[in-house]
């Protein structure tokens, strides 16, 4: 369950603060990134179990995967991003 862990959420700030309030109201500990560049940095926590993501970094996608890091994409109008679409492209 999500909402015990540590969780890496990767968005526009205002959109990242909603997404964490209720992990948070939970018991979940959570980091925010403001981009890719920034959850890329993160991504290393020894202690991280998932990531939600709207970024178009293959290479914070690929990073994640090659920890066995599951991850979810948002979609937003402006850019429509799953990782594991740029994972197939690769």
């Amino acid at each position: 369950m999500l909402t015990s862990r540590l969780n890496l959420i990767v968005q526009r700030w205002i959109i990242a603060s909603a997404f964490a309030t209720p992990f948070e109201a939970n018991g979940a500990r959570v980091l925010l990134a403001a981009n890719s560049r920034v959850g890329l940095a993160l991504a290393d926590h020894p202690d991280l179990s998932a990531a939600v993501v709207d970024t178009g970094s293959r290479e914070l996608c690929r990073h994640l995967e090659a920890r066995g890091i599951p991850l979810q994409g948002t979609e937003g109008p402006d850019q429509p991003v799953f990782c594991q679409y740029y994972l197939a492209r690769s």
